[in-house]
């Protein structure tokens, strides 16, 4: 895997919003093939104000129809699940210190944004794909709001042609915190 600098967008007063790119390579026939490319970002708070938008446009997220959904699911997240996700090696005290968490302005420390995005991909797979994730092509996210431990998550679904559209909710809170899409292979 090789990582790359991708860009950066001011987003004002919130900070800036960092965009990294991570191309996997696998050795076919002796020679290194380039096999999937990942795109990741980072919002890095109370750096925002400098001007500058970014080379590329941000990516857009497909909205749902103003439908029923097709499907609702629910999923409890656990207090503990963020000091596991530690063991990823992830340094980041916001996601396990609570001191941290309240000079930051929040009333608890915060889920992982990898962790929100793998219990998604996790409940796609159990729905949609009998729980085969060779069939999930690609999954396309925006966080919207933060998630704290132990919340409950009710995940909405939209069937799209080749795929699915997706919108997270805190039930606790009542609030949005990802809206996505998922294509299917």
């Amino acid at each position: 895997m090789k990582m790359k600098f991708g860009d950066i967008h001011d987003k004002g007063k919130s900070g800036a919003l960092l965009a990294v790119n991570a191309y996997f390579y696998q050795e076919i026939e002796g020679k290194s093939v380039m096999v999937g490319k990942a795109v990741g970002t980072v919002m890095m708070g109370g750096i925002g104000g400098f001007g500058f938008k970014g080379k590329y446009p941000p990516l857009k997220v497909s909205k749902h129809a103003d439908t029923k959904p097709d499907r609702i699911v629910e999923e409890q997240t656990f207090p503990q699940q963020t000091f596991l996700y530690r063991l990823r090696h992830d340094q980041n005290p916001l996601h396990v210190d609570i001191r941290v968490a309240k000079k930051c302005k929040y009333d608890n420390i915060l889920f992982h944004g990898h962790c929100i995005h793998s219990i998604t991909a996790r409940v796609i797979c159990e729905q949609y794909l009998d729980n085969d994730d060779s069939r999930l092509k690609s999954i396309l996210v925006r966080f919207v709001k933060f998630l704290y431990p132990g919340e409950l998550l009710i995940i909405k679904f939209w069937l799209k042609e080749g795929g699915v559209i997706f919108e997270m909710k805190v039930k606790e809170r009542d609030l949005v915190i990802l809206i996505g899409e998922v294509n299917f292979n």
